[in-house]
């Protein structure tokens, strides 16, 4: 679905609701033919804050309160918490992963 949003196709509230919004067509080692990954390459600046995720999370909370909650400071521990907590309290019919990546000076 979102190679449909980013195509024009579709519109993020269509994406969100539609039947097939969790379905994968691609998956590295899944045994088949070689797939390539996706790569963007980002520049990353201290004090950026990075968010991995499921759809677990990102398909049941939306953007406006995942971005409150990664401009909290906070230790990234304790955002991944209240994501958690947002995810469940939104219904959280599936997983839920989150990996919250802050970077630092070194």
């Amino acid at each position: 679905m979102q190679a449909q949003v980013d195509q024009g196709k579709l519109g993020r509230d269509e994406a969100a609701a539609h039947p097939d919004r969790a379905l994968l067509v691609r998956a590295l080692g899944a045994g088949g033919p070689e797939v390539e990954a996706d790569l963007a390459l980002r520049t990353a600046l201290t004090g950026d804050r990075y968010l991995l995720c499921s759809d677990g999370l990102s398909a049941v909370v939306d953007r406006t309160a995942l971005l409150a909650a990664l401009r909290a400071a906070v230790e990234p521990d304790q955002v991944v918490q209240q994501m958690i907590e947002l995810a469940y309290a939104a219904g959280a019919p599936d997983n839920i992963a989150c990996v919250i990546a802050d970077v630092v000076a070194v």
